[in-house]
């Protein structure tokens, strides 16, 4: 082979590897939205946030305003705190306490990407919202899916002036003033089940005739090797579900339901092979509205 023909095959190795990484870099390079602001968020802001209850947790007090002017008109009141770090399993609660300054009062909103597509719009990841505008310390009580991407991820907390942020102001701007704050959320793996798991309890909602509905089951023990199975009464047997979807997972969508029906759903440790059972719930089935025309005289 010629010393041409290794140099130019060796060069074209080199050029793969450099697409390869570069591709590699843009992938990884995908970042978080930040939220724009119309106004800076001078008193309105988010003094203290921190967390309890978790594997390992933060706290960020007294942080004021941490927004700046980019060019005229145009402010930035959104800070990621990359430094702040908190942990918890999967299937396990955590709190995270957050508390506004002391001239106006304040709503807050907190979402977590859950399975890590810098996004938070997804399904389940809006975690909290405040019950209104307060100078109050908030509490949230937030629990790790138990199908949340382990490693980390980003938790935003956001608070506006005198109103509740929206569900979908996580990225958007605002006419009011206000902060958001990012901090880092590392969900842990579940710690593997033993002995004798904890069923829960099956709850959900009544329905229409000819339709369908979800139960759920929560309490449950969480770790890895827990699984689940639905069950149905047919008549005096309780037998696996059929038709509907998700009959071996924790939420259950029913088939079109024309009576009332009883559910519950069997928790199994697979590392211990015991099962336990959730008390039965009934689904209500109600009735069609009456349709029939009322009569009435007209003169």
């Amino acid at each position: 082979m010629s010393v041409s023909i290794l140099f130019s095959k060796r060069l074209l190795s080199l050029f793969a590897f450099w697409c390869l990484l570069i591709s590699s870099w843009r992938i990884n390079a995908q970042s978080y939205c930040a939220p724009a602001a119309q106004y800076p968020c001078s008193d309105d802001w988010i003094d203290d946030v921190y967390t309890t209850g978790g594997v390992t947790n933060f706290f960020n007090y007294n942080t004021g305003c941490n927004g700046t002017y980019n060019s005229p008109f145009q402010f930035s009141t959104y800070t990621y705190f990359s430094a702040k770090t908190c942990s918890q399993m999967q299937g396990q609660q955590i709190n995270l306490h957050m508390q506004c300054g002391t001239t106006w009062v304040q709503g807050f909103r907190v979402w977590i990407d859950w399975n890590k597509n810098n996004s938070f719009a997804d399904p389940g990841e809006d975690v909290y919202v405040s019950p209104n505008a307060s100078f109050s310390l908030f509490t949230a009580v937030i629990t790790v899916p138990p199908s949340a991407a382990i490693g980390t991820t980003r938790m935003r907390v956001q608070c506006r002036y005198n109103y509740v942020p929206t569900l979908t102001g996580y990225c958007g701007s605002t006419n009011y003033p206000g902060e958001t704050e990012d901090y880092n959320f590392t969900v842990l793996a579940a710690a593997p089940c033993f002995g004798i798991p904890l069923a829960g309890t099956a709850s959900g909602s009544s329905t229409c005739i000819g339709s369908s509905t979800l139960v759920t089951v929560s309490g449950f023990t969480a770790g890895t090797g827990i699984t689940f199975q639905w069950q149905q009464l047919n008549g005096a047997t309780w037998a696996n579900v059929v038709g509907g979807s998700g009959a071996t997972t924790a939420k259950y969508i029913t088939p079109n339901l024309f009576a009332n029906t009883q559910y519950k759903c069997l928790v199994k440790c697979t590392n211990s092979n015991i099962t336990s059972s959730t008390p039965a719930y009934t689904v209500v089935v109600n009735p069609p509205l009456s349709t029939a025309p009322t009569s009435y005289a007209y003169f």
